[in-house]
């Protein structure tokens, strides 16, 4: 009986406790499964900004517009409106990890944050179906950059356009073309039959 009481004891003292098992990449996972990051891992920007903005919000915002311009018709098709909202909501936990360029780092913490609730929202809204909800959470979404965006004189607007809540997000410009590299196809020309004159 004291064996298997010692042999007990002995188990439990050696076994990983769920508090700070090691679970790869650096991170350990607490109890309740939140990432803690070790003090080498810790975390650091890398990329600019603006770098953030034109490749993770910009397409993600694009996509989600031309999804949700009409109601989504498929299971599919919403799982990629939520993907691109989470993406987005992501990226507010990216920017929290930058400096502001100007101002007060609780402003921008707080952009930040408004950025990735509203993008959660949106993912909810996605999860769930619901096509109206869906488009004001866009629009929340959007209105929530632009304030960002107008508190750091960065000279983007993402406004509407007509009488649509929605607002349209800016296309970027094309790239030259370059000498030596296959271009894309352009549109084919419409034809007439023959005889008919414009």
């Amino acid at each position: 009986m004291q064996r298997l009481t010692l042999a007990v004891a002995l188990a439990l003292a050696l076994a990983p406790r769920a508090s700070t098992q090691i679970s790869g990449g650096g991170q350990e996972r607490g109890v309740a499964g939140q990432a803690r990051i070790n003090s080498q891992d810790a975390l650091e920007p890398v990329a600019e900004t603006r770098i953030l903005m034109l490749g993770i919000n910009l397409p993600n915002f694009q996509g989600l517009q031309q999804r949700l311009a009409r109601q989504p018709a498929n299971k599919d098709s919403w799982e990629i409106v939520r993907g691109e909202a989470l993406l987005i909501a992501e990226n507010g936990n990216l920017l929290i990890l930058r400096d502001p360029p100007a101002g007060s780092r609780q402003t921008w913490v707080d952009r930040a944050r408004d950025l990735r609730s509203a993008g959660k929202r949106l993912a909810r809204a996605a999860a769930d179906r619901d096509y109206a909800r869906s488009r004001d959470c866009l629009a929340d979404l959007l209105n929530s950059c632009n304030r960002c965006h107008r508190n750091y004189g960065v000279r983007v607007d993402l406004s509407g356009q007509g009488n649509s809540r929605l607002p349209a997000v800016p296309q970027p410009p094309q790239p030259p073309p370059v000498p030596g590299v296959l271009q894309p196809p352009q549109p084919a020309q419409p034809t007439r039959p023959p005889g008919d004159r414009p």
